[in-house]
This record gives structure tokens, sequence and C-alpha cells, in this order.
């Protein structure tokens, strides 16, 4: 079924690709009125290059590429050399996510962390999608923290088997903050936010404001944020220090990544307005939605280092 899908997903990209140059590439040739040879030739190079994309686009979304940032949160704050691990968009239940996941897991726990935070799009809208839960149950239990697994709902985590899929986080030792927070071995305030764009809803699960908690927090401890899409800065301007991301997958299939460069103030990387407000990272994800294919982007696991 799988490999049905990617040689479905493939020749559908091939065709669309390869009419799109062939189209550019008529009407050009027949601007610069090149012979017939010319222009079978040409046709025939763009269709290869065309091939080459979507192979290598298949090759690179199962590949992993490893960033790190640093984050200062200025000398008032408490912690000192917290390792945090973020990723999102496992997308499970997707094609090849669940091979895709073991390689994440073993990635993660090579690097050490004290903390693991999956910012959202665990799943792919349907639980039962999933081919093997206990076997992606028993590979999250089996990432290595010094302080555990959190995480906070995507657009993706939703539906009707909503239920399904809070349950297996639960067993697969995954806390799921739904705007809520924790305090981290008295070292920092981690939230997780409801994501305010469900596909399908959280079976009445709703965003709050988090205003007045934030407010409430002992102000020497660093506040960071898990919110899936990076839409919504503004309102942790002056209380919070870092804003963890992911939804944009950075347009994984060029050019995608020119709309969501367009659409957010920030669909990739390490971004912060002004002194005056948080430090926010966005990944471009660990997996892929749709067609497992990534040109011009990369799945990602990001370290951050809190200083």
């Amino acid at each position: 079924m799988n490999t049905a899908m990617i040689l479905l997903g493939a020749t559908i990209i091939l065709a669309v690709y390869g009419a799109t140059n062939i189209y550019i590439g008529t009407r050009l040739f027949q601007w610069l009125k090149w012979p017939g040879r010319i222009r079978f030739a040409a046709g025939s190079a763009a269709l290869l290059l065309t091939a080459c994309v979507v192979g290598y686009g298949i090759f690179n979304a199962h590949q992993v590429r490893h960033v790190s940032y640093t984050v200062q949160t200025g000398e008032a704050k408490a912690p000192a050399g917290l390792h945090i691990v973020l990723i999102s968009d496992l997308h499970l239940g997707a094609v090849h996510s669940e091979r895709h996941l073991e390689r994440i897991i073993d990635e993660i726990n090579r690097l050490e962390p004290d903390l693991v935070c999956m910012a959202g799009d665990i799943f792919n809208d349907d639980f039962n999608a999933i081919r093997d839960p206990d076997k992606a149950s028993a590979l999250l239990r089996s990432l290595k923290t010094r302080y555990g697994v959190y995480a906070s709902l995507g657009n993706h985590d939703s539906g009707k088997t909503f239920g399904l899929m809070t349950a297996f986080l639960e067993r697969s030792n995954v806390n799921l903050l739904t705007d809520e927070y924790v305090i981290v071995d008295g070292r920092l305030a981690l939230f997780g936010r409801v994501d305010p764009s469900p596909i399908r809803g959280f079976g009445g699960l709703e965003r709050k404001e988090i205003a007045d908690r934030l407010e409430a927090l002992d102000p020497a401890l660093p506040v960071v944020v898990m919110d899936h899409t990076p839409d919504h800065l503004d309102e942790y301007d002056g209380r919070v220090d870092l804003v963890l991301a992911g939804h944009t997958h950075q347009g994984q299939i060029f050019p995608a990544n020119l709309i969501t460069n367009a659409i957010f103030v920030v669909d990739h990387g390490h971004y912060q307005k002004d002194a005056g407000s948080p430090h926010v990272i966005v990944t471009s994800g660990a997996g892929t939605w749709g067609m497992p294919m990534r040109v011009g982007t990369n799945n990602e696991i990001v370290s951050i280092y809190l200083q």
C-alpha cells in the first residue's frame, strides 16, 4: 500500500513538473524559433531533470539533519546549560512515518538531551492509520532524557480518533500540555499550547488564554512555550523567553517555501523581533506530510542550548 502510494505520488508530481516544464519550454522554443530536433532534446532533458528532482526529493525525505541554536535568557534568569531537543511534525500514520520514527529516536538519544519538546502534528489526522501503534509507542518510551518528553497539539492531532491519540501519548510517556505548564527541575516553566486551528477538532478542547498564568509565574524562571503554528507571536512579548514551533515544514517542496516565507513572520530558523520579544525557533519538522518528498528543505532535529 505504501509503495503504491509513493509510486502514484511520484508519478503525479513527475507529470505536473514535466507538463509545466514542457509547456514553458515549448513557448520559449517557439519564441526562439529553435529547430524541432533541438526542441525535442531540450524537452527530454527537462523530463529527465524532473525525474531526478523527484528521485532526490524522495531520497532526501528519508534523511535527518541536525541544527543547533544557543539562546541567552538574560542574567536574571535561572537555568544554565540546559539542552532542549525540539522536533515537530512526525505525522505518524503518513507514508513511511513509523520507519522514519526509529531513526529519529536513535538520533535524539545520541544527543543525550535534558528535555525533549514535541511541538505538534505528532499524528497525521487519523490514529488508525498507524500500522503498528505498539511499536511506535515503544520507540517513544525509549527516548532517554533527564527531565522527560513534553508535547503540544498541532492542527493534525485532531479528529474522531483524538481520544486514541491522547491515550497513545500517555502510554508512550509523552506528557501532553494543553494550555498548561510544568516547572522543569525548578529551572524553567514549560507551556504547551492548544493549536488554534485543528482540522477536525480536539474533542471539544479549545485554545485558552494564558496571560494570567504567565504573569503569576516567578519572574526569575525562564518561560518556554510550545506553540505549533508560529502565528501568534505578539501575545508572548514581555513575558516569554522562547517560543518553539513547527507546522510550516518550510514549504517541504520548493517553491512552496516562498509561500510559507510570505505567510509567516518566520517560517524556519531563529528569530527575535526586538529585545523585549521572545526568541522564536521554528523547525521545518522531523517528518513529511502527504507525499514523502523534500526538495529545498530538510527533516531536522533541533538542539537548543539555554544559557
